[in-house]
């Protein structure tokens, strides 16, 4: 005892994994305050079976599908299967998980399968979900593969004529401990033994929080559309409540569950992740609610195994290090105007553990750009380490990363809760993650002007919750830029200025117009070239990172590089100029009075300008 009071006066004693009163895992310091918000297996399986037919599944969703091997119902009984299994795995009764693969996975699913291997998890054999709960198996190297046994029964649901009884029952799971049948396949499980333990055909999102509520974790929450099976094996392994706003998919003229999200919202512990997304809803509604309730929201919703890809993941960040420039290297000589550009979207987590670090991330002009990219290195550390160590591996020395956080709105952050103490709890674990991974640059976004009380109060308690912190990039809603670029400044806990920088153009493909300081490579060019004196030295310049331009060369057509409906476009198509190479394409215009920098080595330069001394004694602890 004496040891152990020894080591935490020291500040030698870390942090530990417990197992909640809801069985939910998590992260604590010596004072209670949790960093790591992600629900995660801290017991590693032995073996898991590999399920099929749902990963890059194009039917996955699909209602009208006979086969009960397919479309939906095949989703949600596989999704159903895993949660209970895995939350069986916790519970230590059964060392057999479950992973929804197949043969072409995306790059980041495919490094965090490898990762199983590495982490001593080997595979039982390839099966499906029908297969898998109708079928017994015997052992395997010592262990019991079966996976019946944890099993009491089915939830029912009527998935063509009630699609509401899709998000019931992705929470009945877990409380009857039941995987999740149609009524189309009721019969088959009947059959096999199965027992029907609750009937979601008739019941509504609003019955099953009215049911369920107490049987529920509060600090974690999953926002999926009907007709979709994506998170429920997550949602079900960590007993958490799963809802949908619109009552029909994509469709928000038949009614939605908004007043009961904002129930949920305020029933969740600040500082609450909310997983996944729905459709046909504007993006900063949805945001605004999360964040006017002091939770944030993990754009995710097309993700998948975050179980699997997830496991143990505290044991599993030492080797996750970001790249940064050493600012003594700086040639502080150079008189020029310094120009940086990022690309949009870091915080989308099915990005990052999708396409991102594919033809984004890795375009061949990544480097030449000196291209700074958002990461959602808190999430993504936590969901997919193995993920986000690819992404910090595959890092030019060019490039800079900055963490784009979860998505939520900076200004109107719990707002409807306690905010300064919340916000501050925010600010102190975005730190703790940006420190363990040496990040030195964060991202963040208002829902109104950048430079509201509101904003610089967030600011504020960002930066003096982490003395590593470079600088913030701030980002507003809509439009992205402010045509200024505004500095904000604020001292941090060793008394050195940090900025916040707005951005001041994007470059976006913005349709028949270009917008006030939105719009194509050229526009943007031009409008940097005729900045005035005064903030001409430094520009902060977004890339939009899914719009798609067309090269034509030195134009002078402003609208000419802007691709009509270029969302139908392929982007294997080799006519297509995106990310760096829109970068690019405004960099050719611009002359040689500017030099294009990453973000980290503007931020420096801007330090330096604005505090000699200062950031001179703050570069001292880069020769250490």
């Amino acid at each position: 005892m004496k040891k152990i009071l020894l080591l935490c006066l020291l500040g030698l004693c870390g942090s530990w994994t417990i197992s909640a009163s809801d069985d939910f895992r998590v992260n604590k310091d010596l004072s209670g305050f949790s960093y790591n918000w992600h629900p995660y297996l801290s017991v590693k399986p032995a073996k898991y079976w590999n399920c099929t037919n749902v990963l890059n599944n194009p039917n996955r969703n699909t209602l009208e599908i006979e086969s009960p091997e397919d479309g939906l119902r095949n989703h949600l009984l596989t999704q159903s299967v895993a949660g209970l299994v895995h939350r069986a795995v916790q519970q230590k009764k059964t060392k057999v998980a479950i992973w929804m693969g197949s043969e072409h996975e995306h790059n980041g699913y495919a490094i965090s399968h490898d990762a199983l291997h590495k982490l001593g998890i080997e595979p039982v054999g390839t099966i499906n979900a029908l297969e898998l709960v109708t079928s017994t198996f015997g052992y395997v190297d010592g262990i019991d593969t079966d996976i019946r046994h944890l099993i009491d029964g089915y939830v029912l649901t009527d998935l063509q004529n009630n699609p509401e009884s899709n998000i019931v029952a992705s929470t009945a799971a877990h409380v009857y401990n039941a995987i999740i049948v149609d009524v189309r396949d009721k019969e088959i499980f009947d059959k096999a033994g199965y027992k029907m333990l609750y009937d979601a055909t008739k019941k509504t999102t609003v019955d099953a929080w009215k049911e369920f509520r107490d049987k529920c974790s509060n600090r974690a929450l999953v926002l999926m559309p009907v007709n979709t099976g994506e998170l429920r094996e997550f949602a079900i392994a960590n007993n958490l409540f799963v809802i949908n706003l619109n009552h029909f998919y994509n469709d928000k003229s038949r009614g939605d569950n908004f007043e009961l999200f904002e129930e949920v919202l305020a029933w969740l512990k600040p500082n609450s992740p909310v997983y996944g997304w729905d459709q046909g809803i504007d993006e900063n509604k949805i945001a605004d609610y999360i964040s006017r309730w002091g939770n944030h929201s993990l754009p995710y919703d097309w993700g998948y195994n975050t179980t699997m890809t997830s496991v143990i993941f505290p044991d599993r960040q030492e080797d996750i290090v970001c790249k940064n420039i050493n600012p003594n290297d700086i040639d502080w000589s150079l008189d020029k105007k310094f120009v940086s550009y990022y690309l949009t979207d870091g915080d989308n987590i099915q990005w990052m553990m999708g396409g991102f670090d594919g033809i984004w991330y890795r375009h061949p002009l990544s480097a030449d750009q000196k291209m700074t990219y958002g990461v959602a290195l808190s999430n993504t550390t936590q969901i997919g380490p193995s993920q986000m160590k690819n992404i910090f591996d595959l890092q030019p020395e060019e490039v800079s990363l900055f963490d784009r956080c979860s998505y939520f709105f900076l200004d109107t952050y719990a707002s409807k809760k306690d905010r300064i103490p919340t916000l501050k709890q925010l600010a102190k674990a975005e730190a703790k993650h940006m420190k363990m991974h040496k990040n030195r640059i964060m991202g963040t976004v208002t829902l109104k002007d950048a430079g509201i009380p509101e904003a610089l109060e967030g600011y504020k308690m960002l930066i003096e919750a982490n003395d590593e912190l470079d600088g913030i990039i701030a980002i507003q809603y809509s439009p992205y830029a402010d045509g200024v670029g505004r500095v904000f400044w604020f001292k941090n806990s060793k008394g050195w200025d940090i900025p916040v920088i707005c951005t001041k153009y994007s470059i976006w493909n913005t349709g028949g117009m270009n917008h006030d300081y939105e719009g194509s490579p050229a526009f943007v060019a031009r409008k940097l070239k005729s900045d005035p004196d005064s903030t001409a030295k430094y520009s902060l310049v977004c890339v939009h990172a899914w719009s798609k331009f067309a090269d034509k060369g030195m134009t002078t057509d402003e609208l000419a590089e802007n691709i009509p409906d270029y969302e139908h476009i392929s982007w294997e198509d080799p006519n297509i100029v995106h990310s760096a190479g829109a970068a690019e394409l405004c960099s050719r215009r611009l002359g040689e009075d500017y030099e294009i920098v990453n973000v980290q080595e503007m931020i420096w330069r801007m330090r330096m300008e604005h505090d000699p001394e200062g950031t001179k004694e703050a570069l001292k602890e880069f020769d250490e």
